[in-house]
């Protein structure tokens, strides 16, 4: 069971960090036309059509980021979550398989027999 999760947290967390790799490239391109589009409006003040899509590249550019640490968060926090899970579990079991001397109780009666005298 615990390896299981292992495997399954090691996935996630490889999963989160992969997504995020990959989205890098997009990330720079989303960057080089935010800046394109954001010179273009500064060049062209009276032109409402540029300014709009200075600002919607601008926004694509920041949704591409909160994006990629989402996915990067999301799967190393999953990942960890199963990791802690896996240990919570394996220490149970230790716990359970653990024999715990029992130190045995006594007697404290006595067994002797009372003489009673006429």
């Amino acid at each position: 069971m615990t390896k299981a999760l292992n495997i399954v947290a090691i996935f996630f967390i490889v999963v989160g960090v992969v997504g995020f790799l990959i989205s890098i490239d997009d990330i720079k391109d989303a960057k080089e036309t935010s800046e394109f589009w954001d010179k273009s409006a500064s060049k062209y003040l009276d032109n409402s059509l540029i300014s709009a899509q200075a600002d919607d590249k601008a926004l694509a550019y920041t949704n591409q980021i909160i994006l990629s640490v989402v996915t990067l968060v999301s799967g190393v926090v999953v990942g960890v979550f199963f990791l802690a899970l896996s240990k919570i579990i394996s220490v149970l079991e230790s716990i359970r398989d653990k024999k715990f001397d029992v130190i045995p109780q006594t007697n404290t009666t006595s067994s002797a027999s009372f003489q009673t005298t006429p």
